[in-house]
């Protein structure tokens, strides 16, 4: 049991809850808007006295805490503006108000997850707090080479100065604690979990299908000019001379894909001969090229059949590579998967805490705020875009 508020820097766990934070609540279906750009213009600005002097407007009240249009909004400037760009509003709206939602949902989600780490704190919390935002500001410079300069410019890309940097560290952390606490993450997994995981997605992943590719030398009796024809030989022995000459040749070192652009009437001659992969027992060639499967299948990468015939042809053919069908033993992976399943179920906890979180927050107006925002976007940037 990890004791209360111990920063703990798990630098997946980081990067998981910084994504969820301003990334907003995954898996949420795209709404389009409750109200029509003409209802949005008619709507009056709320009228609140604590509202804060710089933001005006309307804004989502999230506890004594407010979310602006322009927080949300903002980040998403150049987006927007091309989105707008010759865009009616109907369509504009499909677009923008996923991105819109979800900012909104991550904004909320950040304010009452602070709210409640910053109630269940300690009092020496903020020194805490200090110390490891310290910490954590000397590794990022670090990983610019201690340059302080490029360190500067890489957090004022991310749309931070120092102060908001380390603020913006210090609320991350302090959720992060807080969270590590309310969430149960060390949960038990049974290895008849992990065989029911691994058979259900074994089709999928684990499972591979046999795969063969080859070049053909494709001699075709009724091709062969007359020179190649001997006095007293048809067509057809000609061709098995032919081919037999030519095999000769390829066993004695001459390259297979040369001696088939200079000797094949096959329709892929100028290419070597190369054939497209094919899977492995599918009887997807029709005939008469459904031998060059049957041959090619009893050969190993490199090696070149004798000529054999099949109707009007006589084919040799050189394995170039084969992939025999299998599955990976459930032995091989079963750590990998155990990794998964964690995840997973630290991911479902995660979402059932928060979603619990924000049922009893009551949030109302969220739509509305949201339809604003789209609604102010577009005005904003279809001006832009206009000139």
């Amino acid at each position: 049991m990890v004791k209360p508020y111990k920063l703990i820097f798990r630098v997946a766990l980081v990067t998981w809850l910084t994504l969820s934070f301003l990334g907003g609540c995954g898996g949420q279906k795209p709404k389009t808007g409750r109200f029509t750009q003409e209802e949005m213009a008619k709507l009056p600005d709320p009228i609140r006295d604590d509202l804060p002097a710089p933001t005006g407007g309307m804004v989502l009240s999230v506890g004594d805490e407010v979310v602006t249009i322009e927080e949300v909004i903002s980040p998403f400037s150049d987006s927007f503006q091309q989105m707008a760009q010759g865009s009616d509003y109907q369509t504009f709206l499909l677009r923008a108000r996923p991105l819109v939602s979800d900012a909104v949902q991550g904004k909320i989600i950040d304010v009452l997850l602070y709210k409640r780490a910053r109630k269940k704190a300690p009092q020496n919390i903020d020194e805490a707090l200090e110390k490891a935002v310290e910490q954590e500001v000397n590794r990022f410079v670090a990983g610019y080479g201690h340059n302080y300069a490029e360190a500067q410019k890489a957090i004022a890309q991310m749309g931070f100065d120092w102060q908001g940097y380390r603020d913006y560290l210090s609320r991350l952390l302090l959720v992060q604690s807080y969270i590590s606490e309310e969430v149960e993450y060390d949960q038990p997994i049974s290895p008849g979990e992990i065989l029911d995981y691994y058979n259900e997605i074994k089709q999928e992943r684990f499972t591979s299908e046999g795969e063969i590719q080859f070049r053909v030398i494709d001699i075709q009796p009724g091709q062969l000019t007359e020179e190649k024809i001997g006095p007293d030989e048809t067509p057809e022995q000609a061709a098995a001379r032919l081919a037999d000459a030519l095999y000769e040749k390829i066993q004695g070192g001459a390259d297979f894909a040369q001696v088939a652009i200079d000797n094949s009437h096959g329709h892929r001659a100028s290419l070597g001969g190369l054939w497209r992969p094919l899977t492995l027992g599918s009887g997807s060639l029709a005939k008469p090229y459904d031998k060059l499967e049957t041959q090619a299948a009893q050969l190993e990468p490199g090696q070149v059949s004798k000529p054999f015939p099949s109707e009007d042809h006589i084919f040799l053919v050189k394995v170039e590579s084969k992939q025999v069908a299998g599955t990976t033993p459930f032995s091989e992976v079963q750590h990998t998967l155990e990794e998964e399943l964690r995840i997973m179920k630290q991911r479902r906890s995660y979402d059932n805490f928060v979603n619990k979180v924000v049922n009893q927050a009551n949030i109302r107006n969220a739509d509305l705020f949201i339809d604003y925002c789209v609604n102010e976007a577009y005005q904003r940037y279809a001006r832009q875009a206009a000139g």
